[in-house]
């Protein structure tokens, strides 16, 4: 697989720990392709004339330069695999930078300390390799990476070659990734004409419109493009403005910063998101091709078993036909036996006799079945039966039966007789005889007893050719059994990797956690036209009292002196008039109640008297 289950875990894992890093920090990457003025632009934002970094028209920087703000100019290499920081001289991190000495194993950083003003607020602007580059890719993968670990991105994009297909793509990644950037277009000195700058212009604005973030957007002008000249003379166009403005600003920082790591943790989840599914596809199919395999395995072996018990069938009734013909016989022979037993006229001794002769005929047969179907084992399973069966039988003993009648003159004698010499006895006129006492033995042992030792030879022939009923194996089902439970694991993994994540909430007021930010129409002075931001814990009073956060002139027409206040309560953030000569207005033209909560929503325009001065809400 591509991508193993503990990777895809810890994948996970780190993109949640990434989310709940704390870092002082901002970090502003510049990317772009290769020979697209990053470095230059660097220099002229840095304005260290001691040291600068090194600039070409062919690809450069070959490493990621991490440059923060130090006291003194230092050079160090930052080995990730350690963690790590080694000193280095300034030569070795110029023959470094630019690719003629190789960087030790793990290390894809050179962490740069300079005195710059500009980074003096905490800020640390990362140099990156450019795009397409010589190498494969191998260096882009890296400047990707780079930009995804920085609260703002700066793209740089060239005049010359600005709108080809890359540079629409990236942008598009940049928007579905990082979220809040800005582009810079270089080398606008090669512009020959007024047409030329304006056709450099509108392609500008077609690649960057409602791009770059919703905190960026709402900057003076709502630009998220500069278009800066080259050389030593170097035109920043307003970005310097631009950029001072946002590290001087620990608000809009800090907003940028948790919209922006959102944003790279949401696009990393649905990248994660994605190899997940396709890995859980992979497994699907391949949970697919497994039960078919042991479906078709099952199938042909129960056919088998199937033709093996039909078979076993067979012979068992073939070998039982062979048995019930000997029992047959030997029934016919018993039958002669009692027979005998009639023409010697044994009456007394008739049941033994008869026994005897039936255990006689019987008892090999049961032997010769037992050590036929188990040949050496000889249970004499069929032997015991045949014994028990025959000696619990009960034989019909001889009875006399009434042979002829002697009339009256022949009772009288008879009756004389017997006064004379014998006991007295009256005659019944009848004479006894035992006349065929052997057949009711013959009827009972057909009837009772061969039945039921005919059916234990059948018992006996059957579970010697039955064929056990077994649960076919494929020798499959462990790994489909593993399987299964992987799918379940990947699928476990891609709910939480899809899961949104909680709203952070103050534990003792229950508020949503958040940052607002609000352009003011109507005011003058530095805020003209600049984001004011609203902490959690604040609440910004609006109005033309020196004490408000946000301060209208003394002559704003409709503004009171404390016109509204806005604050993050348990509904979210809202507004409240506060009893207010004019009124406060929603853009629909609804009047505010004065005292009452007004739920505010992203993107919200509030009217504080007339349509001259007015709020622009965002909400990060």
């Amino acid at each position: 697989m591509n991508l193993e289950l503990e990777e895809a875990k810890r994948q996970l894992d780190r993109i949640k720990a990434n989310g709940n890093r704390k870092n002082t920090e901002f970090t502003v990457a510049f990317c772009g392709v290769f020979s697209s003025g990053k470095s230059s632009l660097l220099n002229a934002l840095l304005n260290y004339e001691e040291f600068q970094l090194p600039i070409g028209s062919f690809p450069i920087t070959k490493l990621v330069t991490r440059i923060r703000y130090g006291k003194n100019p230092g050079f160090y290499l930052y080995i990730h695999n350690e963690g790590q920081r080694v000193q280095i001289s300034r030569e070795e991190f110029e023959l470094l930078v630019v690719g003629k000495k190789q960087p030790p194993e793990g290390c894809k950083e050179i962490v740069l300390t300079i005195p710059a003003e500009i980074l003096k607020s905490g800020a640390v602007f990362l140099d990156t390799p450019g795009f397409l580059d010589e190498m494969g890719g191998e260096l882009e993968a890296v400047s990707r990476q780079a930009v995804m670990q920085s609260d703002l991105a700066v793209f740089c994009a060239s005049a010359a070659q600005l709108g080809n297909q890359f540079e629409k793509e990236y942008i598009e990644e940049l928007e579905q990734s990082i979220g809040n950037y800005c582009m810079i277009v270089s080398h606008m000195d090669c512009c020959n004409t007024e047409e030329d700058r304006q056709d450099i212009l509108a392609k500008a604005e077609k690649l960057m419109t409602g791009k770059g973030g919703g905190i960026l957007g709402s900057l003076p002008d709502g630009n998220c493009f500069f278009t800066i000249t080259a050389g030593t003379n170097k035109m920043l166009g307003g970005f310097g403005t631009y950029i001072c403005y946002i590290l001087e600003n620990n608000s809009l920082k800090e907003g940028l910063k948790a919209s922006t790591s959102k944003k790279i943790r949401e696009f990393q989840k649905r990248e994660l998101a994605e190899k997940i599914g396709t890995e859980l596809r992979a497994c699907e199919a391949e949970l697919t091709d497994l039960t078919d395999r042991h479906d078709k395995i099952v199938s042909e072996q129960r056919m088998t078993q199937g033709l093996k018990r039909v078979e076993a069938q067979q012979k068992q009734e073939s070998k039982f036909a062979l048995y019930e013909s000997d029992m047959v016989h030997l029934a016919n022979l018993i039958e002669k036996d009692l027979q005998y037993l009639k023409e010697k006229e044994i009456i007394d001794e008739f049941a033994v006799k008869a026994r005897n002769y039936i255990c006689e005929r019987m008892f090999p047969m049961a032997k010769k079945v037992d050590k036929e179907l188990f040949q050496e084992e000889s249970p004499e399973e069929l032997y015991l039966f045949f014994r028990k069966t025959i000696e619990s039988f009960e034989i019909p003993a001889p009875k006399r039966t009434a042979v002829k009648n002697r009339g009256m003159l022949g009772r009288a004698l008879l009756t004389a007789v017997n006064f004379a010499f014998l006991d007295f006895e009256v005659d019944d006129g009848y004479d006894y005889e035992y006349r065929d006492y052997h057949v009711p033995a013959v009827n009972a042992f057909r009837k009772e007893l061969m039945p039921k030792l005919t059916e234990g030879l059948k018992r006996k022939t059957g579970s010697f050719y039955r064929i056990p009923e077994i649960e076919p194996e494929s020798g499959l089902e462990h790994v489909i059994r593993e399987q299964k439970k992987l799918i379940s694991e990947w699928k476990t993994l891609l709910k939480e990797c899809m899961r949104e994540p909680e709203v952070q909430q103050d534990k003792e007021t229950g508020k949503k956690k958040g940052i607002l930010f609000l352009t003011a129409q109507g005011i003058s002075g530095r805020l003209k036209g600049r984001p004011q931001s609203v902490r959690p814990d604040d609440v910004l009073l609006v109005g033309r009292a020196a004490e408000c956060g946000i301060c209208f002139p003394n002559d704003a027409k409709g503004v009171s002196r404390e016109h509204l206040s806005i604050q993050l309560t348990k509904f979210g953030w809202t507004v409240k008039d506060l009893d207010s000569s004019y009124g406060t207005y929603s853009a629909n033209g609804v009047r505010l109640l004065p005292g009452t909560e007004w739920k505010l929503h992203n993107g919200d325009r509030i009217y504080l008297g007339t349509r001259e001065n007015y709020l622009t809400i965002t909400i990060s």
